[in-house]
């Protein structure tokens, strides 16, 4: 399969997963199992204009853009585009994306680091005490820092939302891989 600028014809996309983003389709079959929200996130996407999906689910524009020019191209497969308007058309949602993207990056966010620190001590506590004393209450705290942990460190990784600190980001992300 070609990459990015490389125009594949639908006969050489047949048996693939592709979607439609904007004013291509892509050949996203080797992506789905690489996608930071998941394979079946990813999956919603297949033989359809998914422009609405990707809108308003990548804020990073610059990362994602540079993911999608890898991704081939393909020429004459028929994913009929929407006719509605796209988020990405509305000068609000601009707007409102580009001070979410301000936000994120802001340094003014708070110390996102005590904010890891107490949920790793935390997890380190909570798991310590159940390997010296196993019970429910205790099987229940796991199961509540478990969803703490993928509810803020996890999630926001993946979005690179989590810290100013891409390492950070970037090692919160690996931990879902």
């Amino acid at each position: 399969m070609g990459k990015g600028s490389q125009a594949v014809d639908a006969a050489q996309a047949e048996g693939r997963k592709c979607t439609r983003i904007g004013d291509n389709v892509y050949d996203i079959t080797d992506f789905l199992g690489k996608h930071p929200g998941g394979f079946d996130l990813l999956s919603l996407a297949v033989d359809r204009d998914a422009t609405i999906m990707f809108d308003t689910y990548h804020f990073r524009r610059k990362v994602v853009t540079s993911k999608l020019s890898n991704l081939p191209i393909v020429t004459d497969y028929h994913i009929p585009k929407v006719n509605y308007p796209y988020p990405s058309d509305s000068s609000l949602y601009q707007d409102i994306l580009k001070r979410t993207v301000e936000e994120i990056k802001s340094p003014l966010r708070g110390s996102q680091e005590l904010n890891i620190t107490i949920i790793l001590l935390t997890s380190l506590i909570v798991y310590s005490a159940y390997l010296y004393c196993p019970s429910v209450p205790i099987a229940i705290l796991l199961g509540l820092v478990g969803s703490w942990w993928g509810l803020t460190l996890n999630h926001a990784g993946n979005h690179g939302s989590l810290t100013t600190s891409p390492f950070l980001n970037s090692f919160s992300e690996w931990q879902t891989t």
